[in-house]
């Protein structure tokens, strides 16, 4: 709960940040390419790009804190959906889980319902996260292993019950 406070404060701030960098951006170019601010008069071709080229480096700044603001906040509101929903979805395992009663089925639901906590609502972020498709290819194996070890923990049992019954 005091992540999900930290992430809602923090996705606040750079909204704020944004709004601010928006408004102090117009301004600054408003007051840059104010005519009225001219020193020089602008008579020719040559003039006037040089005019617009050292004023436009003038406002470089002003814009790459915008993008930037804006960068920061698109990743902090992706950082609340993510939590938000691997909050949810490790919520609801305990609960799930116990209305499951078959064993295998249970454990096949825990896995996958692992396996979906660590990946992410949005499939395409994925592909740019490798350290998390090598643990959801490392929990698949885990699965594969488990169901096998249940599969030969099964047929021993089916195999003892028949010895059983044959004496």
């Amino acid at each position: 709960n005091n992540r999900k406070k930290e992430l809602g404060w923090s996705a606040r701030i750079w909204a704020f940040l944004v709004f601010a960098a928006a408004a102090l951006a117009v301004y600054v170019i408003f007051l840059i390419f104010n005519p009225t601010n001219f020193t020089e008069e602008i008579s020719d071709a040559e003039s006037l790009l040089r005019f617009f080229l050292f004023n436009g480096i003038k406002t470089v700044p002003f814009i790459y804190f915008l993008y930037f603001s804006i960068l920061q906040y698109t990743r902090e509101r992706s950082y609340q959906e993510e939590y938000a929903f691997k909050s949810a979805v490790a919520l609801t395992i305990d609960a799930y889980k116990e209305l499951i009663k078959d064993g295998p089925k249970k454990d096949d639901f825990v896995i996958e319902s692992v396996l979906g906590i660590y990946n992410p609502p949005i499939e395409g972020k994925v592909s740019s996260l490798r350290w998390l498709r090598k643990l959801s290819k490392s929990l698949r194996e885990m699965k594969g292993i488990t169901k096998s070890l249940d599969d030969f923990n099964i047929s021993i049992k089916s195999k003892g019950e028949e010895q059983e019954k044959e004496k």
